[in-house]
Order: structure tokens, then C-alpha cells, then sequence
């Protein structure tokens, strides 16, 4: 009998344990759970191969061999760890560019351990943006989008990546600040990020950032590496505007804004009654572009953008930089002691104003280089924009510039195509001029140009 109620009282304390046990469960099932489990099956590893020609000897002794050309350059295969967020269930992934840059084979590994080759759709190394597809997979979980444009301070926010090759490791943390501008390894400046508190590795790039609700509201960047504590990612509202058209066109349709800005001198602002600090000054508005459509003025201070303060002109011309056609900026405007809000919405490169202007700054008319041209033209290149015809009072021919040079590139940006020259020449205008490289024969000349 005593036995019996001993029995008893042990399957009562496991009865409850488990009630109890359960009930548990159900209140840990927190806000932060709800949207991991929801996100984290459209988050994967990629893996990167890609190959490296070295040479150990000129390495070691500071590029110079002491054995001359006795041992040749060897190719390695080199191996890197990235992470992405499926965005359709016909298999295109959101990735940093970065993570896929220079990559000879790319394999992603789902969630459920499922390996698929991938291939790169389109990327865009100013944005840090990338798009890969893999090959034969179908109805993929997507992860939900939601919105970077109402994002508050202070909110939580979830990481999932791959960080160190750590298979879908969640993160958690803050919304720390916004509209971050930060310079990669590579020089490139990267603006409008998102600060977090939550980790972001090596590994983490190209991850998931998620708001408490478990939507995509960002792409995590490991970038920044001598930060501790501090993690970055890139706004799911750009970053999306980039996918469509790396989807679209395999590369981004960048816009230009149609202005000049440049710094305001003392004098300049005694003269125009400006007396804060800060601040760019409108010196160039080009007719039928965007900026005079959104009733910009030369004269005109711009003092914010988008409402970040402008700290001069340089501030102006690194923010129309990496603008992407259809792009809207706020503008708060210092105009003759009067202060305006004015919207001007960036214009495709393609358009017939843009190609006007850039004619008009260059003073030539060109033509994409090709074979046969190379041959009919006598040139020792298939590449580049040649110089059909120049206006003897224009830009290029009072630098000594002749018909039939080539232009290869403009600043860091190669001009191979109408469309390369046009956003070459469009950023220069808007950084007040560069260096054009210009080919005559098998020389190439460097012109300073402005």
C-alpha cells in the first residue's frame, strides 16, 4: 500500500513537471524566437573559391626576387565564408559584394544542409550590394521585407549569419544610430548605414538584419574591423533599389542630380548674409536637370541633406555620388536669408540632358571604340570612347586633346561603353573635374581636367 502511494506521488511530480515544463516553454517563446524561427531558413553560407597568383620569393624579399624568373608566379586556391538572405523563391540571394568579389566558384548551403552551386546575377562594389541565383532549386523560403525608412532608435534588432563559418548564429542588440558614412577596406565610401550593437564578424557579411517583428531591414556588412562592439548594415530601402536593377540590367542605373556644390569662403558667406557654419554652396545648376526641375538656384546653400547636416561642399558631392536613378533628396536650403525645402529626384545617366552636358564638358563628340574602328583609325586598342570631332574652344582641345585619341577612363571609372563615359564624366562634374587618361598611340596621357 505504501509502495502504491509512493508510485502515486512520483507520477504527480512528473505530471506537473511536464504541465509545468510546457507552460514554460510557451512564455520563453519571446519576440526575439518568433523571428528567428520565422527568418532564419532563408539565411545561408556561401562559400567562395578563387584563385591567387603568387610569388614567395618576390613576396619575401619585398617584390624583388633574388632568383629572378628560376621560380615562377604559383596559382592558389583560396577559400572565403559569407553569408545571404534568399529573396525569392526562384533562387536570388542578397549578398554583399564583397563576400562575392573576384570568385571563380560560389556554393550555397540552405538551412537544411541542401549544397547548391551560384552564380553572380549582378553586383555594384559602391553600394557593397550583390546578387547571386543558385542552380536548380525551387519554392526556397524568403525572408518577409520590411522597411528601413521607419526605423527608430533604440529598437531591437537580430543578426543571423555565419560568422568564423559559425553556421546561422543569431545576434541581438539595438538600432544605434542611422545614416552612417563609413570608408571600406578597399577607400570606397559607403554611406547611409545602419549602426548596431549586436556582433557583426567576419562571416556575418551579406547576413540577415531583422527588426522585432522578424522582416529584413538591412544586409549586415563586416566591414569596418577596427570597430569593437559596433556592427553596420546596409538599409533593406537602398539596398533593394540596387537588386532591382543588378535583376534587371546586371549592374545599377546610376542617377545624377544636376548640380554643383562647392565650400562657401567667408566672403562668401558675408555676401550672401549666411552666418552658421557648414554648409555647400550651389555654383552650378545645368539646364533641364534634375536640380533646376526641383527648383534649385546657383547661390543657393544647401545646409541639409536628407536631414543630415552638410559640413561643406565635398559633403554635397560625396552624398550625389551614390545616387541611383529615381533616388529623392530633401534639400533644406539658405536662400537670400529665406530657408527652403525643395525635393530634387535623380535622373538616369542615360538620359539626353545628361549626354548633352557631357558634351558640352568635353567639348568632342565620340564613338565607342572597336575592332574595326581600331583598324580604320590606326589605333593600338580596341577599347575606350574615341574622339570623333572637337570643338576648337572646348575642354579637351585646349589640353591638347586631337581626334582619334581615345579616352580609356575617367578617374577610377573605365570608359568602354557611351554609358561608362556618361557616369564617369557626370561624377567629375559633380567632383568639380578629375584626371581623363587618354590614349594617343601606345602612349597614355594623363590630363588633369576640369
Amino acid at each position: 500500500m505504501k509502495q502504491n502511494r509512493i508510485v502515486a506521488v512520483v507520477l504527480f511530480l512528473l505530471l506537473c513537471a511536464a504541465t509545468g515544463g510546457i507552460a514554460h516553454a510557451a512564455d520563453r517563446r519571446t519576440p526575439v524566437v518568433l523571428a528567428v524561427e520565422r527568418v532564419a531558413p532563408s539565411v545561408v553560407n556561401i562559400n567562395t573559391s578563387y584563385v591567387e597568383t603568387v610569388n614567395p620569393f618576390r613576396d619575401r624579399f619585398g617584390g624583388r626576387s633574388p632568383f629572378g624568373d628560376l621560380y615562377p608566379p604559383q596559382r592558389i586556391e583560396r577559400t572565403s565564408l559569407g553569408s545571404g538572405v534568399i529573396i525569392s523563391r526562384d533562387g536570388y540571394i542578397l549578398t554583399n559584394n564583397h563576400v562575392v568579389d573576384g570568385a571563380s566558384s560560389i556554393r550555397v548551403t540552405l538551412s537544411d544542409n541542401r549544397e547548391f552551386p551560384a552564380e553572380v546575377v549582378g553586383a555594384d562594389p559602391r553600394s557593397d550590394i550583390a546578387v547571386i541565383r543558385v542552380e536548380g532549386a525551387q519554392k526556397l523560403p524568403v525572408a518577409p521585407l520590411g522597411r528601413s525608412s521607419d526605423l527608430m532608435i533604440g529598437e531591437t534588432v537580430i543578426a543571423i549569419g555565419n560568422p568564423f563559418g559559425l553556421s546561422h548564429t543569431v545576434t541581438t542588440g539595438i538600432l544605434s544610430a542611422m545614416n552612417r558614412d563609413i570608408k571600406g577596406d578597399d577607400g570606397i565610401l559607403l554611406q547611409d548605414f545602419l549602426q548596431v550593437d549586436a556582433p557583426i564578424n567576419p562571416g556575418n557579411s551579406g547576413g540577415a538584419l531583422l527588426n522585432i517583428n522578424g522582416e529584413l531591414i538591412g544586409v549586415t556588412s563586416a566591414i569596418y574591423r577596427s570597430a569593437e562592439g559596433i556592427g553596420f548594415a546596409i538599409p533593406i530601402d537602398r539596398a533593394m533599389r540596387i537588386v532591382t536593377d543588378l535583376i534587371s540590367h546586371g549592374r545599377v542605373i546610376r542617377g545624377w542630380a544636376g548640380f554643383v556644390a562647392d565650400d562657401l569662403s567667408a566672403r562668401m558667406r558675408r555676401d550672401l548674409g549666411y552666418d552658421r557654419t557648414g554648409g555647400g554652396l550651389v555654383t552650378k545648376v545645368f539646364d533641364g536637370g534634375p536640380g533646376q526641375r526641383g527648383g534649385l538656384a546657383p547661390g543657393d546653400v544647401i545646409e541639409k541633406i536628407d536631414g543630415k547636416p552638410v559640413k561643406g561642399g565635398r559633403d554635397v558631392s560625396d552624398r550625389l555620388l551614390n545616387l541611383t536613378g529615381g533616388d529623392r533628396l530633401t534639400l533644406s536650403v539658405f536662400r537670400f536669408g529665406k530657408r527652403l525645402t525643395l525635393t530634387v529626384t535623380a535622373a538616369p545617366v542615360t538620359g539626353p540632358v545628361a549626354e548633352r552636358v557631357v558634351r558640352e564638358w568635353l567639348g568632342a563628340t565620340l564613338m565607342k571604340n572597336d575592332r574595326a574602328r581600331a583598324k580604320e583609325f590606326g589605333l593600338r586598342t580596341d577599347k575606350g570612347m574615341i574622339i570623333e570631332d572637337l570643338d576648337e574652344a572646348g575642354g579637351l582641345a585646349a589640353v591638347g586633346a586631337l581626334p582619334g585619341d581615345v579616352i580609356r577612363r575617367i578617374n577610377r571609372t573605365v570608359t568602354d561603353t557611351p554609358d561608362d563615359l556618361k557616369r564617369a564624366a557626370l561624377e567629375a562634374i559633380t567632383f568639380g573635374g578629375g584626371v581623363i587618361y587618354l590614349q594617343r598611340g601606345a602612349v597614355v596621357y594623363q590630363l588633369s581636367y576640369h
